[in-house]
């Protein structure tokens, strides 16, 4: 099925429902499916056909929505991208994956422009959903509204996302049509979504967190509210105005908002909220407990990946906080294995390498046969992520596998250290990463980010008062500012990179 078809549905049983919100403006179900056919019918004008490979370097706004939409329906394979890449990386990626076409908006135009070339059509919205192709403008209210969407099967792509790149060369995961509605699905009737919730998107839309939000809100048939830019009152006016009921925070927004002055939150009505999803970071269990209780609703810490493998914890008193929640079974499959061998799996308990397979996990990577190789076995979804599941199914994330430092003969993960360094008052930001060591092997250092006047020796003092001795950091970095990656993940390969050349920070931006 073209995952295209939940946008028709809606707009011939519900054409005047509320799809999409954008500055104050709404844009109903016939309009968005509209704009997408004729986006669909534009791309067939530009000899952009069906297998083809567009990007979308578009920030969050119904061009996205538009461009996304009407690439499905047209069979055409959109890639969206962070709208804040350099140069060189849109290049490796547009190369990659032999683009024929990039979407943006006027106010990137100069980027975009550096990077054209003959085979690689430029498609530049402006006001009113006005086009600039190659130099020629086409109005969209100028082509035809109806589009025909191609079939597809569940197995064929629908869009190519990259990974985040943290522990190496960025990768092109494919989505097929049937992972996106098998992943969306399984969401949808775990925390039992309907047509009457509002969903925010918080996170980019190129980023799969933001993705599926906008993927669950059109399936439902609810509004989707985009947010352009991330700023805690503008996102509490948000749920406030519109009544939002479900959106997902990465572990960065999500403490931002803990953060806020308690005044600056009452002034906004949030008691709409019933489903904050959080991600992409450690954050601790006190901190999800005061963000419910300053919010509202109930907070879900999962686990999930750009290539699929999801758990959540349940809205029900089988909850365990401190977890990653149940694994996700209608969607997905998935065991701890030792040493990354299915026929080894891990007891309840015991930890172990997360291996996932099933109906919302990517088939691989785009043309990259030797990739793909090495990323299945026997079936199963290699990982690189390190975890354990309890007796009672529920799943614990312990880091990645090349994260693991090894000290002294002992095994320490780093988000044990980060989520312990998270409760000193004053600690904003932590990354824990491994450095040789001619002693030990490796060396625990700790990269701190702060928002109040603390020192090392105040930091080391805390670290001794929880931790075992073994897992002190025998280094400390207080730094102004942490590298990140997509939506403001922090950049642990560019940090350990500055370390390793020049043992400072001083570098690091």
């Amino acid at each position: 099925m073209n995952l295209s078809f939940f946008l028709e549905f809606h707009a011939a049983n519900n054409p005047f429902g509320v799809a999409l919100i954008y500055e104050d403006k709404c844009i109903s179900f016939k309009q968005l499916n509209d704009l997408s056919n004729r986006f669909a019918n534009l791309l067939e004008k530009q000899n952009i056909k069906a297998g083809d490979r567009i990007i979308l370097f578009l920030p969050n706004s119904p061009e996205f929505v538009i461009s996304y939409f009407g690439s499905l329906k047209a069979g055409v394979i959109p890639l969206p991208i962070n709208i804040r890449l350099k140069i060189t990386d849109i290049l490796f990626m547009t190369e990659d994956i032999q683009a024929k076409a990039i979407v943006t908006l006027e106010s990137f135009e100069s980027t975009v422009s550096s990077i054209s070339e003959n085979r690689l059509s430029t498609l530049v919205f402006s006001a009113n959903f006005r086009l600039r192709i190659n130099g020629m403008t086409i109005d969209l209210e100028h082509l035809a509204s109806v589009y025909k969407s191609l079939p597809r099967q569940s197995k064929e792509i629908a869009s190519l996302m990259y990974t985040a790149g943290s522990t190496g060369e960025p990768k092109p995961a494919i989505h097929t049509h049937g992972n996106h509605l098998a992943r969306s699905l399984s969401f949808i009737s775990f925390f039992n979504l309907n047509s009457r919730d509002v969903g925010l998107a918080v996170s980019p839309l190129f980023h799969i967190s933001g993705m599926y939000v906008m993927l669950r809100a059109l399936i439902i048939g609810a509004p989707l509210v985009l947010m352009s830019k991330w700023n805690v009152e503008e996102f509490l006016r948000l749920i406030a105005f519109y009544h939002v009921t479900f959106y997902h925070l990465i572990t960065t927004a999500f403490l931002d908002v803990v953060k806020t002055e308690l005044n600056v939150i009452e002034r906004y009505d949030t008691n709409s909220v019933r489903l904050s999803c959080i991600g992409g970071g450690i954050c601790t269990i006190e901190q999800i407990k005061y963000y419910e209780r300053i919010i509202g609703g109930y907070c879900s810490e999962g686990y999930g990946r750009t290539e699929g493998g999801a758990s959540w914890n349940p809205n029900t008193s089988e909850r365990k906080l401190g977890s990653n929640g149940l694994v996700l079974l209608d969607s997905n499959d998935l065991i701890i294995a030792l040493e990354g061998d299915p026929e080894k799996p891990a007891k309840a308990g015991q930890l172990g390498e997360i291996l996932v397979r099933g109906d919302e996990i990517s088939p691989g990577y785009f043309n990259k046969p030797d990739l793909n190789n090495k990323a299945f076995r026997s079936g199963w979804m290699i990982t690189n992520d390190l975890g354990f599941i309890d007796d009672d199914g529920f799943l614990y994330f312990r880091g990645r596998k090349d994260d693991l430092i090894k000290t002294g003969g002992e095994n320490v993960y780093p988000p044990e250290i980060e989520s312990a360094l998270l409760k000193m008052n004053g600690v904003d930001e932590v990354a824990v990463i491994g450095l040789p060591d001619d002693r030990w092997g490796e060396k625990i250092v700790a990269v701190v980010k702060i928002t109040t006047n603390i020192n090392e020796k105040n930091i080391e003092q805390f670290c001794r008062s929880i931790l075992p001795n073994f897992k002190c950091p025998k280094e400390i970095f207080i730094v102004d500012h942490m590298p990140k990656i997509g939506p403001r993940k922090i950049d642990k390969a560019s940090i350990k990179k500055n370390l390793l050349k020049f043992h400072s920070l001083a570098t690091i931006n």
